[in-house]
């Protein structure tokens, strides 16, 4: 399995579209991607429930049923799990980039895996620094078409 770190904003495209690309693979690649996140990705996505509310036009317990399925297929790792080396490391990756992203880079680096994001400068920034271990919405789905045609 290809373990994958989800940024929130791909959580939050899913959740906004979970028929698109995004919302197909977080929902129909059991067994290819093993998906990792933050547990800080609920913060966020608690922080912004009134305007995910808004966007979706979804009743609250319409939302909260779609968060659930969306985030049940992501494992949630706690920060404290991060080495001092993966946190200094993205905090110099991530300064004047995106600071809100260190934890999702830290993790990343941590677990020697790939950084799925849609924050455009985010991938600009640390690709800048020389980091390299990011991986496109394009990319997991071509790889889930892939395999998809094998079984």
């Amino acid at each position: 399995m290809i373990k994958v770190v989800v940024d929130t904003n791909i959580v939050f495209s899913a959740i906004l579209n979970s028929s698109g690309k995004i919302g197909k693979v977080l929902l129909n690649s059991r067994n290819i991607f093993h998906f990792v996140s933050c547990r800080y990705m609920q913060t966020e996505i608690d922080r912004h429930l009134n305007k995910l509310q808004t966007l979706t036009g979804l009743e609250p317990g319409e939302l909260d049923v779609l968060i659930k399925l969306i985030t049940a297929r992501i494992n949630l790792i706690n920060e404290e799990f991060i080495s001092r080396d993966s946190l200094l490391k993205a905090e110099e990756l991530t300064r004047d980039v995106d600071f809100d992203d260190l934890l999702f880079v830290a993790l990343t680096l941590e677990l020697k895996s790939r950084l799925w994001t849609g924050d455009k400068k985010l991938i600009r920034g640390i690709g800048k620094k020389g980091f390299s271990q990011i991986v496109t919405t394009s990319e997991l789905s071509d790889i889930l078409d892939h395999i998809g045609q094998q079984i």
